[in-house]
């Protein structure tokens, strides 16, 4: 993996993760996480963070183990968890499943730091630009002005500027 890295020079690491209802025992993963985050750590590169039902061990790390800024993706987490996260200056990104009924998300989205998040589609079939839209409406701002914000966000979370992203 180092060698990849010298070569093609990634952005960032990821996705990687803990995730308690699906892959091998925890204490593997965490392995395995473990050296992701040294890898990224050693190469100054930002962290996407797939995690289930794991905040506690993620914030765990990261107290210990974060020197690159952290990102969790698709989160899917209580209000309280995502205000612990973005205490700790970990970004969140969220996918068209806030959008579906009965997800806890769209009820606290507004209340988050504009500055930590960032909106994706993952693997849905769904149009960006429609969940840009539609996350607006729950932040009560305009959608073009939400994406400008995500832009900054990435800038941040990548630590270089917008040309260098569009490169």
């Amino acid at each position: 993996m180092e060698e990849s890295i010298s070569l093609n020079r990634p952005l960032g690491i990821g996705e990687t993760g803990l995730d308690r209802l699906k892959g091998p025992v925890l204490r593997i993963q965490e392995e395995v996480f473990l050296a992701h985050l040294n890898l990224a750590n050693l190469h100054k590169l930002p962290v996407i963070i797939h995690q289930v039902r794991c905040i506690d061990r993620i914030l765990f790390f990261h107290k210990h183990d974060a020197r690159t800024p952290w990102m969790i993706h698709d989160f899917q987490g209580s209000q309280e968890a995502a205000l612990a996260l973005l205490e700790k200056g970990i970004f969140l990104s969220f996918s068209p499943r806030i959008l579906k009924p009965g997800n806890r998300v769209p009820t606290f989205i507004a209340k988050l730091n504009r500055n930590q998040i960032f909106l994706e589609t993952d693997d849905f079939d769904y149009e960006i630009s429609n969940l840009y839209v539609e996350v607006a409406a729950m932040l009560g701002c305009d959608a073009k002005l939400l994406n400008e914000n995500c832009w900054s966000n990435l800038e941040n979370f990548l630590e270089v500027e917008r040309a260098s992203i569009l490169a």
